[in-house]
């Protein structure tokens, strides 16, 4: 059997590097939640690390419908949200996948999900791959900073 440890350093390097930067993502997401739903930041950690981050932007999205914020910036904060949703699937992939040392600069990662047709997906990752992630993440984070700073998010 196969340890992580002969996984390529570099390879761990993207790893760590995409969960850093999914992690501001998911704090942004939090605070949003915070400030729509008017709630106290500090109080608001209790349910905000507690949930997942997927319930957390369908909450968000629920208050986005009954907001009376203009149209246009519940249009941003939706697609922002949808970008970050169809991110999310890759990343819990690579966080939650089973690695597999193969070669070098690269690993297969192999994950599960009853809801695919192909319920077992095994896809091979290289260096590159988790640095397109990672400036996806960044785009994203971009956006999302955009988004915050219009709602009037704290420190945005």
């Amino acid at each position: 059997m196969q340890s992580a440890s002969e996984i390529s350093p570099a390879i761990l390097a993207g790893l760590g590097r995409v969960v850093v930067k999914w992690s501001y993502l998911e704090m942004m997401t939090a605070d949003l939640f915070t400030h729509l739903s008017k709630g106290d930041a500090a109080a608001m950690i209790v349910v905000t690390s507690n949930v997942s981050a997927n319930s957390l932007s369908g909450w968000v999205r629920t208050l986005l419908d009954i907001s009376q914020a203009p149209a246009v910036l519940l249009q941003e904060t939706r697609k922002a949200l949808a970008e970050l949703d169809e991110m999310r699937a890759e990343r819990n992939a690579l966080v939650h996948g089973n690695w597999i040392p193969s070669g070098s600069d690269a690993a297969e990662v192999r994950t599960a999900r009853l809801e695919r047709s192909e319920i077992l997906r095994t896809e091979l990752v290289t260096v590159s791959d988790l640095d397109d992630a990672v400036e996806r993440i960044k785009h994203i984070t971009i956006n999302l900073v955009v988004v915050l700073r219009k709602w009037g998010v704290h420190g945005y």
